[in-house]
């Protein structure tokens, strides 16, 4: 092991729950109802948002309603997580594991399908997140300029920025998509 990326969400912030409450409700917004268990296992949770909505909305989604739906699904989502602020930290254990990989002087860092707003969102709001992350050094997220998960995309653009080698990086993944 030469480097470590994690995914974030659901992996490094418990908030799963307040993703699977931010989705319902958008789809029941937009569809009238609740996407279906195997749904969100096999396709929102952990996926980029252009894949989601195609796959779940409209095929022919187009960039602006991409946006437009990810806005709207984006704002229950911070709302959820603001009404739990006891919550909106990193982990139990997570810091105590940063700190013994910057001993060993093994770079990590973060490959997330959320986007910009999302990491603006955490860096204000998730205890000590822009402690140890940021865009600049050790912070990919999607961007839309690679494939979402399955593909390996954000995870080699991750290594690349840390400077490691993807075949000698350890990755911490908890969706059915990163896998």
């Amino acid at each position: 092991m030469r480097s470590v990326i994690f995914d974030f969400n659901g992996t490094l912030f418990d908030d799963t729950d307040k993703q699977i409450e931010a989705w319902n409700r958008f789809y029941l917004d937009v569809k009238g109802e609740i996407p279906s268990a195997e749904t969100f296992k096999n396709i929102i949770i952990g996926s980029d948002n252009t894949t989601i909505f195609r796959k779940t909305v409209d095929e022919n989604v187009t960039p602006e309603q991409v946006s437009a739906y990810a806005a709207k699904k984006e704002h229950y989502y911070f709302e959820a997580c603001l009404e739990d602020k006891e919550r909106l930290k990193l982990i139990d254990g997570a810091e105590e594991l940063f700190e013994a990989l910057k001993a060993a002087k093994i770079p990590f860092g973060v490959a997330t399908g959320s986007p910009k707003p999302n990491i603006d969102f955490y860096t204000e709001h998730v205890k000590n997140f822009g402690k140890w992350f940021s865009p600049d050094k050790n912070l990919v997220y999607d961007d839309y300029t690679v494939k979402g998960k399955p593909a390996p995309d954000i995870y080699l653009k991750a290594a690349k920025k840390l400077g490691a080698d993807p075949e000698e990086a350890v990755i911490f993944e908890d969706s059915y998509p990163g896998y």
